[in-house]
């Protein structure tokens, strides 16, 4: 920073008026209102939805599959001679 000395440096409220006017004309030119985003917010959520229903199907899908076929299991036949019982 300077050394120099900010006392000769005094903020009018004229300065402050054309700082907001500034600030005002930003904002109306660079964003959106809340009316014209709401259409772009309800694609996205519905994308969101259908991408989340996909995956929540997906898994159902898988439990109810390994449900439905039995877990394999070895399977070992024993030979007795025959005198052995």
């Amino acid at each position: 920073m300077d050394s120099k000395d900010m006392s000769g440096d005094k903020v009018t409220l004229r300065d402050i008026y054309e700082a907001v006017n500034g600030l005002r004309e930003d904002i109306a030119e660079k964003y959106v209102t809340k009316d014209a985003f709401e259409p772009v917010r309800n694609i996205v959520y519905g994308l969101v939805a259908v991408v989340l229903l996909a995956v929540a199907g997906a898994i159902v899908a898988l439990v109810v599959h390994a449900s439905q076929s039995p877990i394999p299991t070895p399977t070992t036949t024993v030979k007795v001679a025959p005198g052995d019982n």
